[in-house]
Formats: C-alpha cells, sequence, structure tokens
C-alpha cells in the first residue's frame, strides 16, 4: 500500500491485483507500461504470469519480486526485466519502475 501512495503521488497509474488471474485480467483489459509480480502467489507463479503478461503486452516491463537471492526462471528469463529481493524499499521500486517508463 505504501509503493501504491507513493508511485500514484508521482503521478503514475497504479493497479493492484489480489491474485495472478485478476492481474491478467487487469492487463487484458487496460494495458500497462510496467507490472510488478510477486514470484509466489496463491494461484500463480510469477514468472508464469511474466510470460502471459509479456504476451499480452509485448512491450511491458515486467519487475519480479522476490524472497531469495537466487530465483529459478525456467522459460521466463527473456520476459523478466528486472528482479528484486524483498524486502525492497519503496524508493527502490520507484526509482527501478521510473527507470523501465523512461527507458
Amino acid at each position: 500500500d505504501t509503493a501504491k501512495e507513493i508511485l500514484e503521488d508521482a503521478g503514475y497509474r497504479v493497479e493492484t491485483a489480489v491474485s495472478g488471474a485478476a492481474a491478467i485480467q487487469k492487463l487484458k483489459d487496460s494495458p500497462a507500461d510496467v507490472a510488478v509480480f510477486d514470484f509466489n502467489l496463491p494461484d500463480a507463479k510469477g514468472v508464469d504470469l511474466a510470460i502471459e503478461a509479456k504476451r499480452l503486452c509485448p512491450k511491458i516491463a515486467i519487475i519480479l519480486l522476490t524472497g531469495v537471492e537466487n530465483v529459478e526462471l525456467g522459460s521466463a528469463p527473456n520476459a523478466i526485466d528486472t528482479i528484486l529481493t524483498k524486502p525492497v524499499s519503496p524508493a527502490e521500486l520507484m526509482r527501478v519502475i521510473q527507470l523501465k517508463v523512461d527507458s
């Protein structure tokens, strides 16, 4: 919630989703420039969401949040632009998002 508020205060439009399925539906309804996925969600793996998000929005930048240093990306290494290890400060998340949006 803090990161959402900081990003909105900076002028970004932010959508949140409580599940992988909800996130994909939101991308279908309204394509995005950047998506932030957690590595483990109750109904999906972040790497699988990254692959589907890139299929739906080929230019989308994908940021993957994980609690471990080394993650196995399987078939998704080309779908993920940045991996951040949790805990991620809102300032660091904002910095990475700004880099992705401005590039």
